[in-house]
């Protein structure tokens, strides 16, 4: 199974760093950027390079934003290949969750990035709210 981080700016190349720190490398991990000079024709070359040899197995694309342009190029991808899925607006903390969790199948892994990009957004301090 490969994840594919793509987002808007170097926002690929800011969590490629930040997993760097937290875990090291992972050959699973893929991340891609979208530049302010990159087009939907450039993207689309960037990411089929990486699937490429990859189209008999899973894909997970993590996109940062839903609607924008990473995630219309990947889920145009996903919707011609079947083992292929998008997720839009996954944080760091899903990210982190599956990074050794990869050989549990493409629904598992779905299901826990989602469930820890939820559980990591909290408020701090709690008593903020009633303050207001």
């Amino acid at each position: 199974m490969t994840i594919v981080v793509v987002g808007h700016g170097i926002y690929g190349t800011a969590m490629k760093t930040l997993m760097k720190m937290l875990i090291g490398e992972h050959p699973d991990y893929h991340f891609v950027d979208f530049a302010e000079n990159d087009t939907i024709e450039s993207l689309t070359v960037k990411l089929e390079t990486i699937i490429e040899v990859r189209t008999h197995e899973e894909v997970i694309f993590s996109v940062d934003l839903l609607g924008g342009t990473p995630f219309r190029v990947c889920a145009a991808l996903s919707s011609t290949h079947q083992n292929f899925v998008t997720l839009a607006g996954i944080n760091p903390t899903g990210l982190l969750e599956v990074a050794y969790s990869l050989d549990q199948g493409p629904e598992t892994v779905v299901m826990q990035m989602l469930e820890a990009s939820r559980e990591g957004i909290i408020m701090f301090p709690e008593s903020f709210r009633s303050q207001q």
